[in-house]
């Protein structure tokens, strides 16, 4: 980021450079052996005349301390005249499939290396490359089959017809219309992406099992390995004693149009370790592929039997025979993969969920393919409302299997995929239950002039004043999730929905803007919900029995509200997945699928637009570049070359932002060019601080590092950006259980005492609720009236989320409790103030 008039700047440091303090007895500009020095802070603030300091805090430069500089010092590198062939084509084929070189354009690339370095030897890549490719896409063993696309019958070979006599295109010349484009299966092996990934990850899995075996119940809710459900799975501890690992697996299975490649829908088969960190798990580098098919129609149950035979059969193997895998310590693991969980979209007629299970329609009676309870149909819709779901209700793979025999129940049959998984195990999702459902119906029925549910209606001009409201509103410089408007809500993403609604609807119970005040406080316990949910690494306990206590009472007020609220992602998500399977296996949060839709939109980043053959393609270079990247890293831990090791740290770090110029604690730093002179303050602002310390350092800047995840902080007044459209100044803390906002002015860090504190304008803070209590008892019958008041007695001490603002004063807080960041509403007169999740 830059300052306003910035000066030259400095050029990009090597990675892994220390930062040390240069010795007084070298020249200036020069390091060890003469070496040049690079000076980490060349920008200054022209606004503020100096405000930005190099590197150094004016104590030191008082004290006559040498300055803090990066030492220009290169790792030990190979030269490029020595690097073997495999290691030039990895480099090659990871630079090509990060940046979308296609094989055309590499030969031009060729030539390019001539015209820059004549002379220099130039590796000829298209010879090599193929065959190259070729060999390392052997232990995955691609195979391809082409089907009918009409009755979806093998075909012989991918250009042969269709011989099928009953078929409307028997021996018909294909092409690519909807009816008679081929079909194509792409399979791939899962044991080589399988043991790839527990090489490389089995020593966390190790201390993720030996800690459940040894201590029991965990006081966490972070993991999926926390819930009683993961530890049922887990092989015995004599077995973990003598080397032996169950690994749970997770699958999904869902349709995806890769745009402007393919005119046909993608099933593609993904698998994921389940028991590492959230996080791990769901990089993309961690998630397994086992096939894709890519038809125009929707695939029946023969063709889906083709699609799951050979991973059916391979896992069967495998669960019996196991994979051998050495931890860092060279002992070998015997590690058996097994089955446990499905990740599926389960509502519409043809999503996965029915096309593999054929479970009951749920338009039906008995729609829910998790219960067999017979719900009410009201007109032409279903009303999706249990008021004491009962155990006994529940589906089970036994209660499955036999009651699709007999076809009871809603089951229409069995089906190929029950005998490898049931129903039961597939778990609803936050993107599909919550942001794509529940989220969508209720921002439907508020701003739709056609809503169906006429008291959560909000009126037109207060829909007005809330679309001005979100205009008005600063994103976070660096969010993941942008807010938008009222007017994006139908071409949003589900993150972005996710973002848009933690700012209506707490905004719209606050000032009671629905029809009926029971329907805002409906709003309010849905918000509170997804919002505890959606903090699934902090989550404990406690935490579940509470979320529990507010889903019944909200599952009664959105009855009296209206019993149309009830779809079958609300029923699923109330009855099931909080009340009954949240304390066994965790939340739908756990469990969501962003990390497999994430791998969707990699799949078709950087791929040529006009390559003939972009589905064989897709399905290749997944694999493969999963094994390149971990070569690449092999080798430039190896070699040390610093072309390696910049292209690694370009593909799986990304762009370096905020290097470090003052280390503070393992995650908590102050970057380059972020120092601050005492005499550019604010007059009110020095004498806030005539009492620090002569070696205090004054920073506008703050960067926590924390799981490879980086967040920045930022003074509102001293660090000036060129572009005012979002901002990283409000932030969130939470102190003595209580949450605490405001702007940062300052960042002050002690080293004598190792501390860091904030000057920060921070806000005086009420419960925006708090007066929706007066409107219930004057708006709100009984019995609803205590039940709403009682709801709201819940979730007011819950609340961190969002407040409203009364008043600002110059406060000083301990910059290590920054939580996160947050962002401002404005809204009737009143100021608000909310997390960002």
């Amino acid at each position: 980021m830059k300052s306003r008039n910035s000066s030259a700047e400095a050029p990009p440091l090597p990675p892994a450079t220390p930062l040390r303090r240069a010795s007084s007895s070298r020249q200036e500009g020069e390091g060890e052996e003469g070496e040049p020095i690079r000076e980490a802070g060349s920008r200054r603030g022209a606004e503020h005349e100096g405000a930005v300091e190099e590197v150094l805090s004016e104590a030191d430069v008082e004290a006559g301390l040498p300055e803090l500089q990066y030492l220009d010092e290169e790792p030990q590198t190979t030269s490029s005249g020595k690097l073997s062939t495999q290691q030039r084509l990895i480099y090659v084929a990871n630079f090509m499939m990060h940046f979308g070189v296609s094989r055309e354009m590499a030969k031009y690339l060729e030539g390019f290396g001539r015209v820059i370095a004549p002379g220099a030897p130039v590796l000829s890549i298209a010879p090599l490359m193929r065959s190259f490719l070729a060999d390392e896409a052997k232990p995955y063993d691609h195979l391809k089959f082409s089907y009918c696309n009409y009755c979806q019958k093998p075909l012989r070979g991918h250009r042969a017809l269709c011989e099928n006599e009953g078929c409307s295109l028997y021996r018909a010349r294909v092409k690519r219309s909807k009816m008679g484009k081929r079909i194509t299966l792409h399979s791939v092996m899962l044991a080589p992406q399988l043991k790839m990934i527990l090489s490389e990850n089995i020593s966390t899995l190790i201390k993720v099992h030996q800690s459940l075996h040894r201590t029991g119940n965990s006081t966490e809710r972070a993991n999926v390995s926390d819930f009683p459900a993961y530890r049922e799975s887990m092989e015995s501890y004599e077995a973990f004693l003598n080397g032996t690992l169950n690994v749970a697996l997770t699958l999904s299975f869902d349709g995806v149009r890769f745009k402007k490649l393919s005119r046909s829908e993608a099933w593609p088969i993904y698998f994921r370790v389940e028991g590492l960190p959230f996080a791990l798990k769901n990089k993309a580098v961690n998630t397994m592929m086992a096939a894709v098919l890519f038809t125009r129609r929707a695939p029946k149950e023969s063709l889906l039997t083709e699609l799951f035979s050979r991973v059916k059969e391979e896992l069967a193997r495998l669960s019996e025979e196991g994979i051998t895998v050495e931890d860092d310590e060279q002992r070998a693991w015997k590690c058996f993969p097994m089955l446990t969980n499905a990740i599926m979209d389960f509502q519409m007629s043809s999503t996965a969920m029915k096309l593999l299970f054929d479970c009951p329609r749920w338009q039906a009676a008995q729609g829910c393919h998790m219960c067999k309870f017979h719900f009410k149909r009201v007109g032409r819709r279903i009303i999706f409302f249990v008021a004491s779901p009962r155990i006994e209700d529940r589906r089970s793979s036994t209660s499955i299997i036999t009651d699709a025999q007999r076809k009871l129940n809603g089951l229409l049959g069995p089906t190929q995929m029950m005998s490898f998984i049931t129903m039961d195990k597939c778990r609803p999702d936050a993107l599909h239950v919550i942001s794509e459902g529940i989220t969508c119906d209720l921002l439907r029925e508020m701003f739709n002039s056609k809503s169906t549910v006429a008291p959560l209606r909000v009126a037109a001009d207060n829909v007005k004043r809330l679309a001005m409201a979100l205009e008005r509103c600063v994103n976070y410089t660096y969010a993941s999730k942008i807010i938008l408007g009222i007017d994006d809500l139908k071409a949003c993403t589900g993150a972005e929905k996710d973002a848009i609604s933690f700012i209506l609807f707490p905004l719209i119970g606050a000032k009671n803007l629905c029809t009926a005040t029971i329907a805002s406080v409906g709003v309010l316990a849905y918000w509170i919900i997804i919002r505890l949910l959606q903090r699934s690494s902090a989550l404990r306990p406690q935490d579940i029995d509470r979320i529990r206590r507010i889903a019944v009472a909200m599952k009664f007020i959105w009855r009296e509200v209206s019993e149309s609220l009830f779809t079958l992602k609300m029923h699923c998500f109330i009855d099931h997945s909080i009340l009954e399977d949240m304390p066994l296996c965790g939340s739908v949060y756990h469990w969501t699928s962003s990390g497999f839709e994430s791998v969707h939109r990699k799949l078709q980043l950087r791929m040529s637009q006009d390559a003939r053959n972009c589905e064989e393609t897709i399905v290749k270079n997944f694999v493969v570049k999963n094994k390149l990247i971990r070569d690449l890293r092999r080798e430039a831990t190896n070699t040390r070359h610093r072309d390696f090791i910049a292209l690694n740290d370009a593909m799986s770090v990304g762009k370096k932002r905020f290097p470090p110029s003052k280390m503070l604690t393992t995650e908590w730093y102050f970057p380059v060019n972020s120092n601050v002179r005492f005499s550019s303050l604010d007059e009110s602002h020095q004498m806030a601080l005539r009492g620090l310390h002569r070696d205090s350092i004054l920073s506008s800047r703050l960067v926590r590092d924390f799981d490879s995840h980086k967040m920045a902080f930022c003074s509102r007044k001293y660090w000036t950006r060129t572009s005012p459209d979002s901002g990283q100044s409000c932030v969130q803390l939470v102190v003595d259980e209580e949450a605490v906002f405001g702007d940062v002015l300052l960042f002050i860090y002690d080293p004598a005492r190792n501390t860091c504190s904030m000057l920060m304008d921070g806000f005086v803070l009420e419960d925006p609720f708090i007066t929706l209590a007066d409107n219930i008892s004057r708006d709100v019958t009984s019995p609803a009236r205590e039940r709403c008041i009682n709801t709201l007695s819940l979730l007011l001490p819950l609340n961190r989320f969002f407040k409203r603002v009364i008043a600002r004063e110059l406060t000083f807080r301990p910059a290590f409790d920054i939580q996160s960041s947050a962002v401002t509403v404005h809204f009737g007169g009143h100021m608000f103030v909310s997390q960002i999740p």
